[in-house]
């Protein structure tokens, strides 16, 4: 059963594994919703690397390292995958971002993070091509995205949104042409790709983000997914080791971050200073203690990501595109087949009234 005491434990074990602060395992909660606390936070190779010095012992050591066997195999089944869509996507400048690219950028081994998704970032320019060289080698976009590059919903979603999930041989890929969703509240493309760097992942160099994008990436995601994953604080925390990471001066939203970071699971000895402040952790306890990604109340999913493109960019075009995409939500519209605006639009607009009228009726009352 997922606790708070067994989450806050795993907290402490965090920090623990990260800092080489004193911690035991004294059998303070129940054994099972430790290891359930681990599951649902992705720790199970970081506890188990100091399963000795935590004095993890009997059945309890057997099932964490045996967690950690099968989170490092299922990295390995998604690293083949991250190399077959680099071998797919030769031709087309691209950028591995989260995942085993992260994984062995911090840590000098790509499984270290465990299973997950692989997340790949491309120019905009490049989304149509990027997608059709990926569906002609069996990677298949789900029903919730548009494909016919000629109708309107494409040009919303490119505009509006700023990723396609598809389904492949080995797993799940997620393509994307931001990192977030705002076209300014991170770097684009372009600067992202002048700025890269390589690593090793699967005995093949790759190009991911350099640190301090990698960093500013990190921290960010966090954020909008509410502080709700302990293995999301950890990256931050590895990244944060090199002060040259750190922006000169970290926006509000960025030092939210940061200060849950420090108040949970603690910033490396190296990390500059931080002005520290609380207003990210009640959300982060509360969030880390409950299903990933869980949504408390119908259009929760909307609420969080206007609160996040909010806090991350005001900017006119930013502010533009939120009011489109809580109005329109491209994957709402994405079946809608004109190529006209004039006519796309108020089709669309039938479409959201539609689902938002079923979706009432399914309610309960």
């Amino acid at each position: 059963m997922l606790t708070p005491a067994a989450v806050s434990l795993v907290r402490r074990a965090t920090r623990s594994a990260l800092s080489g602060a004193p911690w035991g395992w004294q059998e303070q909660v129940p054994a099972q919703d430790f290891v359930d606390a681990i599951a649902r936070h992705r720790l199970a190779q970081l506890v188990d690397g100091a399963a000795e010095r935590f004095r993890l012992t009997g059945d309890l050591a057997t099932v964490v390292a045996a967690m950690a066997r099968r989170d490092r195999l299922e990295a390995m089944t998604a690293i083949r995958a991250l190399l077959d869509v680099d071998d797919h996507l030769a031709g087309i400048d691209h950028l591995f971002v989260k995942g085993a690219a992260l994984a062995a950028q911090t840590t000098g081994d790509p499984t270290s993070r465990g299973p997950g998704d692989v997340d790949v970032l491309i120019s905009p320019d490049d989304v149509g091509d990027a997608l059709g060289l990926l569906v002609a080698r069996g990677w298949r976009p789900g029903p919730s995205y548009a494909v016919d590059r000629g109708s309107w919903a494409w040009r919303h979603q490119v505009r509006a949104g700023n990723e396609i999930s598809l389904t492949g041989p080995h797993g799940h890929l997620d393509l994307h042409w931001r990192l977030d969703p705002t076209h300014h509240g991170l770097p684009g493309f372009d600067d992202l790709w002048e700025r890269r760097t390589t690593v090793e992942v699967g005995s093949r160099e790759v190009a991911t983000l350099s640190g301090a994008d990698a960093f500013r990436h990190s921290v960010r995601h966090a954020a909008k997914d509410r502080w709700d994953s302990l293995r999301s604080l950890v990256d931050i925390h590895r990244l944060a080791a090199d002060p040259g990471h750190w922006p000169e001066r970290p926006t509000r939203l960025e030092r939210a971050s940061l200060s849950v970071v420090a108040a949970t699971i603690g910033l490396p000895a190296t990390a500059p200073a931080l002005d520290e402040t609380p207003s990210g952790l009640p959300t982060a306890l509360l969030a880390q203690v409950g299903e990933v990604r869980e949504r408390r109340f119908a259009g929760d999913d909307a609420w969080r990501h206007a609160s996040y493109v909010l806090q991350s960019s005001r900017t006119p075009r930013d502010l533009a595109d939120l009011a489109a995409s809580v109005l329109l939500p491209p994957q709402v519209v994405a079946e809608v087949p004109d190529a006209h605006a004039v006519t796309a639009v108020p089709r669309a607009l039938r479409r959201r009234l539609s689902h938002a009228l079923e979706f009432r009726h399914r309610s309960p009352r």
